[in-house]
């Protein structure tokens, strides 16, 4: 264990950063630096109290001590200054396979005590010690802060009605580049959808290799099968998606799903603006392996299933979504066309807006592989070509 000076950093209602010296910090047995709010800053192992006199620029609230990665039976400290104790509460979340609510969904504020301090406990279900975020937001006692039990992102109106936040973040995300772009790997150390599964970033399961492929991985881990997905950095647009595959299709176990689709985490209104394209036989031997769908695919007329089971090893597999409609194309890599569809439904297409790309490969149902064997899949290469004149 090595020790060394650092300081802690908060954030006030002004958005400013906070800074409190003198906080003693540590790196933990798996050698990552916990850091505040995506600073780089570490954080106090030992508790310490809220200082007796400070000079009062703005509201804001500090982590005193913050568990480490996989601690269980943990409990979260820290402090406020420069706002009126009795007013406020501290609403507290941890990310774990999603944002969740703590210490419990039926009790979701903590209290703040007369000389600032607050504790919350942060482990009270299974998996909670791996919580890779850790989330704090003072908020009034008039506020009835949204109760979250896996959401992918934090509300929005959680920052507008907060004096005060900060963040920590406790095991770092991994990050890729692949074909000029830059990705994120999920991960999750307990089941989340889709599936549910478990999702690793470990790089013996998503790598990209000398080549500049892809490949990911389904795979046994301790025990319980891995899956994978990656996001990509940028921000969705009208345009077309394109994906070369390196792997034959007709290979693909019939437990899994190797998906291709577009998502907004925040847009449940408009359907997450998902638009997929899903290799999979759904557990079925002889079923189709293939779907195109413009979700929510239980409505009519919104899910096209087919079969390429005669693909070659390298295909290629296109999104064309444009306001008025959404082409979805197959093709062997030389370019003979295996499956098209195009919806045009103008009520049914989603709009363009926050959200990415994701790639993933999982299994349907959390099922394992119907012969208990790692699935891989070769990525050969993304492409998009912009619809904006």
């Amino acid at each position: 264990m090595t020790w060394h000076r650092r300081t802690v950093i908060g954030v006030g209602l002004d958005g400013r950063r906070r800074v409190h010296a003198g906080q003693v910090a540590r790196i933990c047995r798996a050698g990552l630096l916990l850091a505040i709010a995506g600073t780089g800053c570490a954080v106090n192992p030992t508790r310490t109290p809220a200082p007796a006199s400070t000079p009062c620029a703005s509201p804001s609230v500090t982590f005193d001590d913050v568990p480490a990665y996989g601690t269980v039976d943990a409990s979260l400290h820290g402090h406020v200054a420069c706002l009126d104790r009795g007013a406020y509460t501290v609403a507290a979340y941890i990310d774990v396979g999603g944002w969740r609510t703590k210490p419990h969904s039926n009790a979701p504020l903590t209290t703040i005590a007369p000389n600032g301090t607050w504790t919350v406990d942060i482990t009270t279900s299974d998996n909670d010690a791996y919580a890779t975020k850790v989330a704090v937001f003072v908020v009034p006692k008039t506020y009835a802060p949204p109760v979250l039990g896996g959401g992918a992102t934090l509300p929005a109106e959680l920052y507008d009605h907060a004096i005060a936040h900060a963040e920590v973040v406790r095991r770092a995300g991994r990050t890729i580049s692949f074909a000029g772009h830059a990705w994120r790997v999920k991960f999750s150390p307990i089941p989340v959808p889709p599936g549910p599964n478990h999702f690793s970033d470990d790089a013996r399961d998503v790598w990209v290799d000398g080549d500049g492929y892809l490949h990911l991985r389904i795979g046994n881990r301790g025990g319980a099968w891995y899956t994978t997905e990656i996001v990509c950095a940028d921000t969705l647009e009208y345009g077309t998606y394109t994906l070369t595959l390196g792997t034959p299709v007709a290979s693909l176990d019939r437990n899994a799903v190797l998906g291709f689709f577009t998502w907004d985490s925040a847009a449940p209104q408009v359907n997450y603006r998902e638009l997929d394209i899903e290799i999979s036989r759904w557990g079925s031997a002889s079923a189709d392996n293939a779907q195109y769908v413009v979700q929510p695919s239980t409505v009519e007329g919104n899910l096209h299933r087919f079969d390429i089971s005669g693909a070659g090893t390298d295909s290629t597999h296109s999104i064309d979504w444009r306001a008025d409609q959404v082409t979805f194309s197959s093709a062997e890599a030389h370019g003979s066309p295996l499956q098209s569809w195009t919806y045009a439904n103008p009520a049914g297409i989603p709009p363009t807006g926050a959200g990415n790309l994701h790639i993933n490969l999982w299994l349907n149902g959390g099922q394992p592989p119907s012969d208990g064997h790692d699935v891989e899949v070769v990525v050969k290469g993304f492409a998009f070509t912009s619809a904006a004149p």
